[in-house]
């Protein structure tokens, strides 16, 4: 289904689609991007168990990934994140030093409601805007690394790699 998206991203413009030597990284960027945000959350989603561990935001950010996007919006306010989250949670998500205990971290509905609140201020949604477009970018140039030119199959990359990491893009 993506890969189908993609392709008509990018079949309007026959020379975009066979122009393997110049790929615009900020064009493949944003065409991942819409795709990612269409199948992925809004800045508000919570998945307190994700296979496992919690995904939070508009990419789903799962596990240690979802902690460190929560460490960087309870830094922009944290008076603000301390009274959302409540104390134990927002001591929790400072203090945590190793990401493993997010590898199987799950939210409680208490938890999950607080955390949702967090993601919908305006902090949260410029770090995950900010973190977003870092993480498409990266996955189109690990792509472009890999010998990948073809701009559809650089944005099926972004979205295989933003579900599974790039090590499963990679296979």
């Amino acid at each position: 289904l993506v890969c189908a998206a993609a392709v008509l991203l990018f079949a309007a413009d026959p020379v975009r689609l066979h122009a393997a030597a110049q790929v615009q990284p900020s064009a493949v960027v944003m065409a991942a991007a819409q795709i990612l945000y269409d199948n992925e959350g809004i800045y508000d989603s919570v998945n307190p168990d994700d296979n496992g561990a919690v995904s939070i935001g508009k990419l789903q950010w799962h596990g240690p990934r979802a902690l460190s996007l929560l460490r960087s919006i309870a830094a922009q306010n944290e008076t603000q994140a301390k009274s959302m989250l409540g104390t134990a949670l927002y001591t929790e998500i400072k203090a945590t030093t190793g990401s493993a205990a997010w590898s199987t971290r799950k939210l409680t509905t208490a938890e999950t409601a607080a955390v949702k609140k967090l993601l919908a201020t305006k902090e949260s949604k410029a770090e995950q805007d900010a973190l977003a477009q870092k993480d498409i970018t990266d996955y189109i140039e690990q792509g472009q690394r890999l010998g990948v030119t073809n701009e559809p199959a650089l944005v099926y990359f972004a979205d295989l790699a933003n579900q599974g990491g790039t090590a499963a893009a990679v296979r």
